[in-house]
């Protein structure tokens, strides 16, 4: 999957009724560097098709974005 830029796919999550939040980590959530990946996590109602993460490029960055239901979040 290829987004062009991270706010792309943040408005595609929000229009979702499973998605119920995101949150970014490593230096995507600090500092992020020209040589940073982009790291996320979904947090969603049930995670029926039990996918744990994809991989994508958001902004030409590499992206790992991981995949939890609220019941294991809380």
């Amino acid at each position: 999957m290829q987004y062009p830029s991270l706010k792309e796919l943040l408005d595609k999550l929000k229009i979702s009724s499973r998605v119920k939040g995101v949150f970014s980590t490593g230096t995507t959530a600090t500092s992020l560097t020209p040589a940073s990946d982009i790291d996320l996590i979904v947090v969603i109602d049930k995670n029926f098709e039990e996918i744990k993460s994809i991989f994508a490029t958001i902004e030409n960055r590499f992206a790992d974005i991981y995949f939890f239901d609220i019941d294991f979040i809380n």
